[in-house]
């Protein structure tokens, strides 16, 4: 588990901390209660049997009160056969659709499987409730009407669709090396037939859980070529910046490594830290849009490449962003590290007044007479040309916490135009593209990157 998931994963333990595995003292007596359902209210009803039945099992939860939940209005499939709960959210699925894309989830479901088998821990595999998950899933035996329900863990019961699609492990490489012990923080249960896996302990909102599953549902189903860690083809319908993090964020802690795969590309290619991304206004409407969002994500989840993108963004925008409502404290700027507002109020500062001093581009000691004037090159008197060029036109008001787009500008002017001689124009140019890699890398102290 990498060190950011795991500092991740820290700050959900307190609020699993209370979650504990009861079993009755005798082996072979059983605790049964009545589901408290969102529309019911009343006591629970409890009574002991020596001979626990096959519907008596699947009554069963372990060491978890009855509490009410709400079904998903979405993901609740009627033929799903297994339960996830997040808060008070209740999700039914394919347990073999999670398997497939999921090393993670494969290796829960194997869990809860393997401790009934061999005793080994996982909840306490004495309690009848692994029993439930065998019979449903038929890991070990038969289902209800004897037949042979036996799935196959290689992923290769899909062999069709891997075929189409591509597989999850062909997307990211061998998971042999990488550590799942966190599946044992999940909490397990029994509920209307089906095992029910609490996965609150992994940090995972209803948000972004719901959005990793609307992009399994509606086909963000990819075929990518993985090239120096850049996707050089899928087919999607774009989501969101929003959106994409919200995958990216759930299928990284949940190991949907193909999601993952997408989402961080995406959103690396919206908040791409090239400059000539930036000179050429490529996505800087929604970028702009999400600039805090992405500073946050970027932060939490240590993807370094988009952070300069999105502080620039940030930083340029008048009141950052915010259309000044700094007391709104729902915007997004309020989610920001207080030292990185800090450094945004420090970043204004030095574009502006590295502006002032790009925008005052010096005079060239030329004595070359142009050609096409019979003329001496005016690259020697550059004060009303920077009248004309920069103050008079309200370049210089406009640019003055986007340097870098300012400049940009004065490289696009017709140098030859007002005189200058062919070498002079490029050097000229030269001079401001110089200045904004300078800006460029600048960024990267001014925030810590």
């Amino acid at each position: 588990m990498s060190t950011a998931r795991a500092a991740r994963r820290t700050r959900s333990s307190d609020a699993i901390s209370a979650l504990k595995v009861e079993t009755p003292e005798d082996p072979n007596a059983t605790m049964v209660s009545e589901t408290v359902s969102p529309e019911s209210s009343g006591p629970v009803k409890r009574k002991r049997e020596e001979q626990p039945t096959s519907d008596t099992l699947k009554r069963i939860k372990i060491g978890l009160e009855p509490e009410p939940y709400t079904k998903h209005s979405r993901f609740w499939a009627v033929d799903g056969n297994v339960l996830l709960q997040i808060g008070s959210t209740r999700f039914k699925v394919h347990r073999s659709r999670f398997a497939r894309e999921s090393p993670w989830f494969s290796r829960l479901f194997e869990r809860s499987s393997q401790s009934a088998v061999d005793g080994t821990s996982g909840n306490d595999s004495r309690n009848p409730l692994f029993a439930l998950i065998d019979a449903d899933f038929g890991e070990v035996g038969n289902n209800e009407k004897g037949e042979d329900r036996q799935m196959k863990n290689d992923g290769s019961e899909d062999e069709e669709e891997e075929a189409q699609y591509g597989s999850n492990r062909d997307a990211s490489g061998s998971d042999e090396d990488e550590d799942f012990s966190d599946v044992d923080t999940v909490k397990v249960a029994a509920a209307e037939g089906s095992p029910l896996y609490f996965l609150d302990p992994m940090d995972v909102s209803v948000k972004d859980f719901t959005a990793l599953l609307v992009a399994l549902d509606d086909g963000i189903l990819l075929v990518v070529i993985m090239l120096n860690f850049a996707a050089s083809g899928y087919y999607y319908n774009p989501p969101t910046v929003a959106t994409a993090i919200s995958i990216h964020r759930a299928a990284d802690v949940l190991r949907v490594k193909r999601l993952s795969s997408f989402a961080k590309t995406y959103i690396e290619g919206i908040f791409s830290d090239k400059l000539e991304d930036v000179t050429s206004n490529r996505q800087t409407k929604t970028a702009g849009m999400y600039a805090a969002e992405a500073v946050v994500h970027g932060r939490n989840w240590e993807m370094s490449t988009i952070l300069k993108r999105a502080f620039y963004e940030l930083v340029r925008q008048p009141n950052l962003g915010t259309s000044g409502t700094y007391e709104d404290p729902t915007a997004t700027i309020h989610r920001l590290e207080r030292i990185d507002l800090v450094r945004l109020a420090h970043a204004r500062e030095q574009l502006f007044t590295m502006w002032i001093d790009a925008s005052n581009f010096p005079a060239f000691d030329c004595q070359t007479t142009v050609s096409s004037t019979g003329k001496a090159c005016t690259s020697k008197v550059t004060r009303l040309q920077h009248w004309d060029y920069v103050t008079n036109n309200g370049l210089f008001k406009k640019y003055r916490l986007d340097p870098i787009c300012g400049l940009q500008e004065l490289i696009k002017k017709g140098w030859k135009g007002i005189g200058y001689c062919d070498n002079c124009v490029k050097e000229r140019k030269a001079l401001l593209r110089t200045e904004q890699e300078k800006i460029w890398t600048a960024m990267e102290t001014w925030f810590d990157i």
